[in-house]
């Protein structure tokens, strides 16, 4: 009777219906210990990462045996040349404008010029006709073999075709670059105001949001790199630096703290 009352009381142990009781204390201490295990875990990648930067630097000069010359930002005068040196350094600061409305203008004047030799030979042409002189717009020869205004204009509207679709192509290829993103702007403006580069009327530019032109366009960081730029914010300089730095990079920087 007693060992029926013990399978009946095990029973009613494993029975589903029955609701666990949670120790809420142990459940948020094992939260805190996940949350800094994933902490040293973030922090042992990074220290991988940085080594492994570290030695794959190493392995080029053992393999290649080059000695790369490497100028710091401090090498360069300030102001243009400074300017110049980090756009070299930086792809993300190859920022230029497009003078979108220069080209616009210039490719309203040249197309209107067209129009104005267009409307001239088609001038010409019911002149012609009406001249009972048919021949030379079925003879491309017989127009030629006498001179006339008709040839002259054929050969105004050869040369300003070629300087139009020159212009318009270009402009075409122009217009496809993408724009910098705003982080690549505002780290490039705040780079020319903190080191007083370029006087302030002639660094305007860089603020044309929309006519500017990233010759190498970088997108916005994904979502791990989002998170070391913020994790980076949070640190010290020099500690951002050791991390996420090679040592070509420390060496361009010099001691410029405004990138």
């Amino acid at each position: 009777m007693a060992e029926s009352a013990r399978q009946q009381s095990n029973s009613d142990d494993e029975n589903p219906f029955y609701p666990e009781v949670v120790d809420v204390e142990s459940v948020s201490t094992d939260l805190t210990e996940h949350r800094k295990t994933l902490a040293d875990r973030l922090k042992n990648l990074v220290r991988r990462l940085r080594k492994t930067g570290e030695d794959d630097d190493d392995d080029f000069t053992d393999d290649y045996e080059v000695d790369q010359i490497v100028k710091s930002l401090d090498h360069y005068i300030v102001g243009y040349p400074k300017i110049a040196a980090l756009a070299n350094a930086d792809p993300s600061f190859l920022i230029y404008r497009k003078f979108g409305w220069l080209h616009n203008r210039l490719l309203l004047y040249l197309q209107d010029e067209l129009v104005a030799l267009e409307f001239k030979l088609n001038k010409l042409d019911r002149n012609t006709f009406a001249n009972d002189n048919d021949v030379k717009l079925k003879s491309r020869r017989e127009d030629y073999n006498n001179p006339g205004l008709r040839r002259d204009t054929v050969k105004q509207i050869a040369e300003k075709l070629k300087e139009y679709d020159e212009h318009l192509l270009r402009f075409q290829k122009i217009q496809a670059i993408k724009r910098p993103t705003l982080r690549n702007q505002t780290s490039f403006y705040n780079f020319m105001t903190q080191t007083r580069s370029i006087v302030s009327s002639e660094s305007k530019w860089i603020r044309e949001g929309v006519d500017l032109a990233a010759l190498a366009h970088e997108d916005e960081p994904g979502w791990f790199a989002a998170f070391l730029i913020d994790l980076s914010h949070k640190t010290s300089t020099r500690a951002t630096q050791a991390l996420f730095r090679t040592r070509e990079q420390k060496t361009i920087t010099g001691h410029e703290r405004a990138i």
